[in-house]
Order: C-alpha cells, then structure tokens, then sequence
C-alpha cells in the first residue's frame, strides 16, 4: 500500500512549484535508517514488520524537513503512532495534516493519537 500526499502547493511560475508538506511512505530499509537517525528515534525497528506488511511507515515533512514518522497498522488501516523529533508529541497542525491525509485515504485515527 503506498500513499503520497501534497498540501498547499503554490504556483511560482510557468514551471516551477512550491509544495509545503508531503506525506511519503518510507518503504527500504536505507529510507527508515535515515528517518530514524534524523528523527532520533527507533523506527528502523519497525523493519521486520514493514517487511512482512504489518505495518507502513510515512515521513511528513514541510519544504522537504521532516516533521513527524507516522505508522499505519496495514490490518486495521488505522494510524497508531505520529511522533516528531525525539518522540515528541504531534502539534495540533501536525495531526490535522495527517488526519486529513487519512481521511482522504480511507484510514482510521488511533484513539491513542494524541488529538487537540
């Protein structure tokens, strides 16, 4: 399962555009090796579980910096973790952004996913 996600994208000229947040799925271990090490955190133990289709892990980032990992349980579609810099909680603009994403997508809010 892959999502990608735009928000607020504004048009600088004829050719160029300015995207401010994205929403990618981090799907090889390199990808979740290098969100982990720049997040502080430990998403790359989420490996196996990627690998066997338990779980999607997605990078938000505004003009290419990250701002939160969000894992998605593939069984129950449902977001159970978004965490920033060091495991912090999600702002509130943080978790609208993702809720938004997932109800574009079909996908559930864990109850455990601190909302505002």
């Amino acid at each position: 399962m892959s999502y990608y996600y735009v928000t607020k994208i504004k048009k600088i000229n004829q050719n160029k555009f300015e995207v401010k947040h994205t929403i990618e799925e981090l799907t090889n271990s390199n990808q979740l090796h290098d969100e982990g090490k720049k997040m502080k955190h430990c998403v790359y133990s989420y490996i196996g579980s990627c690998k066997h289709g338990k779980t999607s892990i997605f990078s938000l980032r505004e003009n290419d910096e990250r701002m939160v990992t969000i894992e998605l349980n593939n069984r129950t579609s449902e977001i159970v973790q978004i965490k920033g810099l060091a495991n912090r909680k999600a702002s509130e603009e943080e978790i609208k952004i993702v809720s938004d994403w997932a109800s574009i997508n079909s996908l559930k809010m864990s109850p455990f996913v601190a909302r505002f």
